[in-house]
């Protein structure tokens, strides 16, 4: 895994993964080589790369983000 593109200081209210690439992009920012395995990785229903990447309070989640 490779931090490529800096987020910057304002708090990122994006977060993406490319499986085909194995991109994870936050913000504006952007980190290459992350393996589905860490993206998809899940403890209780909750995605954990989801959970650690924590957007501004307010912004809609998606239903994976709940468990099920």
């Amino acid at each position: 895994m490779r931090y490529a593109t800096r987020i910057g200081s304002a708090v990122p209210d994006t977060l993406s993964y490319d499986e085909e690439t194995g991109t994870l992009r936050v913000g504006p920012g952007a980190f290459t080589g992350v393996p589905p395995e860490i993206w998809n990785y899940e403890v209780g229903g909750m995605l954990i790369a989801k959970k650690l990447v924590r957007l501004p309070e307010g912004l809609p989640h998606q239903p994976e983000d709940q468990p099920a």
